[in-house]
């Protein structure tokens, strides 16, 4: 009989611990977003944002629409914006940046103003140049650096672009189609300016041997 009651007992206490440790749990949690910043619907609003009062954040979920000035971390939502500096990742469907060391876009339209060595995969990339501004000389050092993928890449200026289009870019370029393009050019038909090697079915040279060739193409700087 007691230590049927004593069994009991037992149950009573390890059931109320057991609710006790999900209520400390809840608290935490409810504590920890109220410390980073949750959000509605509103313009730039965020559902979570780390830390809550500062202009450099590591973590920032947005539902619609957000806006960082630095971010070092990860950066999520439909349409997400780093207007100084992004280290870090972007994923949504609209994705902007200015500058920064190591960005990485994920979405459908990426765009990337300045310069980086990025990482981008999306329908549709435009911008980022891989490049540094020498300000004794105030000549480019051009980096080879970056890797952008997608069906549309425009304006991707050093590193590899991959993608059935490749247009104003520089670096690598590999796609069906290649058009005023600069550097090493693989694909069906490439059209390239400046200093630039096309491998493809035709390749056209403003300056080179011959405007259009077959296979293979290299374009001079100019005519002289």
């Amino acid at each position: 009989m007691y230590p049927l009651k004593q069994k009991q007992t037992s149950a009573v206490k390890s059931g109320f611990t057991q609710i006790h440790y999900r209520f400390l749990i809840w608290i935490g949690f409810i504590s920890f977003l109220s410390a980073c910043a949750v959000g509605g619907i509103e313009r730039n609003n965020p559902i979570i944002k780390i830390p809550k009062k500062s202009d450099v954040e590591i973590l920032r979920i947005n539902l619609i629409h957000g806006r960082a000035e630095y971010l070092f971390g990860l950066n999520v939502g439909i349409s997400n914006e780093v207007r100084s500096n992004l280290t870090g990742i972007q994923i949504g469907i609209l994705n902007k940046a200015n500058n920064g060391t190591i960005p990485i876009q994920i979405g459908v339209y990426n765009r990337l103003d300045g310069v980086g060595y990025a990482i981008r995969m999306g329908v549709m990339n435009s911008g980022g140049r891989f490049s540094m501004l020498n300000p004794e000389k105030n000549m480019p050092i051009y980096l080879l650096g970056g890797f952008t993928i997608g069906a549309l890449n425009v304006e991707s200026d050093g590193g590899f672009n991959i993608g059935i289009a490749n247009i104003f870019s520089g670096g690598v370029n590999v796609g069906l189609f290649n058009l005023f393009v600069q550097g090493i050019n693989i694909g069906f038909f490439n059209d390239a300016f400046g200093t630039s090697l096309n491998i493809g079915i035709l390749n056209y040279c403003e300056f080179g041997p011959l405007p259009v060739m077959i296979l293979a193409n290299y374009c001079f700087l100019s005519r002289d």
